[in-house]
């Protein structure tokens, strides 16, 4: 699964360019999406995985090897997407990804 290699990701940058930032390293990519997700907003977490999509292949690449509709996919991934579970878990696994469910840590 080739990602870009094209310098570190800034988790406070835009958002537009993010593919140019992505890490080389599946397990880096990871630790990126976890925290937009543990940061709470669905709608960066939405574009993060558009952009990882995008690394790899292209959405309607994605979009065949999650065996969904490549449309219904950049819906789901749009600023306004709202996908289930099982898309977003699909998507996910076509980029050999996956959620986790972690305690929250308090201090």
């Amino acid at each position: 699964m080739p990602f870009l290699s094209c310098g570190s990701f800034d988790m406070k940058g835009d958002r537009t360019t993010l593919v140019h930032g992505l890490p080389d390293d599946p397990s880096d990519v990871a630790t990126v999406l976890d925290g937009i997700l543990a940061s709470g907003s669905q709608k960066e977490l939405l574009q993060a995985v558009r952009q990882v999509a995008i690394a790899n292949g292209g959405i309607a690449k994605v979009a065949t090897d999650a065996n969904l509709n490549g449309t219904s996919i950049y819906r789901t991934l749009s600023e306004r997407g709202n996908p289930d579970l099982r898309n977003l878990t699909l998507i996910l696994r076509a980029m050999n990804l996956r959620l986790s469910i972690q305690p929250i840590v308090t201090a």
